[in-house]
């Protein structure tokens, strides 16, 4: 699945190729992608003929701001991709979703072969409604850029806080985990607490921090909220900075085509059966409803 890295690495790639372009036209081959609308057409009429302001993230979500203040919001999900056309003759990938033409570049295409992702178009709400924000992380101090997009995009004003955009510090953190009382994976991958996490980053941070992935989130002393807070921020800074994470079997790629660099990094997602990097013991896996967990038994308490 996508995660906030992979998510900004998409971001990069689009921000450089589309701002300043006016979407043309946009194809939807599976009216269930934008199912927030009435119609397809509905959808489209939001956003065909209009310019590109900008492309932002906030956890997850790929945001594309347009000159009339609507927002094309992607969530890709666990296996959507954003993906360019080489050329006016590139075969369109199978489980092409939703092709979008610009006033000029190549097309884009949506692809997705579960079915499972999501786009619509955010019209900003009129002057005098007002948007009400996740209470609970907004008292946590939401950065103004935060609260800006939430209160903009009004399908994204519960997300919880985003490691990257908004204030971040371990006592915030703290808080987060005292309050949720859950295992710690299920509270990293809860997007109402904390945006843009999934399995891969979570159990890579976890294992960083020495922290096993079932410990009810209460438990965590100061100290090792500080560890994981620490932990979380340097492999969130090592995914962004090698592009993300390609493993199977989504095998993400940036609209480009390249996959990212950090799976050669992981210490523990995808490695069940494999030695430890640091003690040798055979990293574990677990299923539950909430995470898929991989960990050192020996490493993290």
């Amino acid at each position: 699945m996508p995660e906030l890295p992979e998510i900004e690495a998409i971001r990069v790639v689009l921000a450089k190729e589309l701002v300043g372009k006016k979407i043309k036209t946009i194809a939807i081959t599976n009216g269930k992608l934008v199912g927030r609308h009435k119609t397809a057409k509905e959808f489209r009429a939001h956003l065909e003929g209009h310019a590109i302001k900008g492309v932002t993230r906030l956890g997850r979500n790929l945001l594309i701001a347009l000159d009339d203040a609507a927002t094309l919001v992607i969530d890709p999900g666990p296996t959507g991709q954003l993906l360019r056309a080489k050329g006016p003759k590139d075969a369109k990938p199978k489980h092409t979703q939703a092709v979008f033409t610009f006033s000029q570049g190549p097309e884009l295409r949506f692809v997705d072969a579960n079915a499972t992702s999501e786009m619509y178009a955010s019209v900003k709400p009129a002057e005098g409604e007002v948007t009400v924000l996740n209470k609970f992380v907004d008292r946590l101090a939401l950065s103004e850029d935060g609260k800006v997009i939430r209160r903009a995009i009004p399908e994204l004003a519960t997300l919880g806080l985003d490691p990257v955009i908004d204030q971040f510090g371990w006592d915030r953190l703290g808080i987060v985990l005292q309050v949720a009382k859950q295992p710690i994976q299920a509270v990293l991958k809860d997007q109402r607490l904390v945006a843009g996490l999934g399995d891969v980053y979570a159990a890579e941070t976890l294992f960083t921090a020495g922290v096993r992935e079932d410990r009810s989130s209460e438990t965590l002393t100061s100290v090792e909220a500080r560890r994981l807070h620490r932990a979380l921020i340097e492999v969130l800074a090592e995914g962004l900075k090698l592009g993300g994470t390609t493993v199977e079997p989504e095998n993400w790629v940036d609209p480009d085509g390249k996959g990212g660099g950090y799976q050669s990094h992981l210490q523990v997602f995808g490695r069940e059966g494999e030695p430890c990097t640091q003690c040798r013991t055979k990293i574990q896996r677990s299923v539950t409803p909430d995470y898929v967990a991989f960990y050192c038994a020996r490493c993290q308490a």
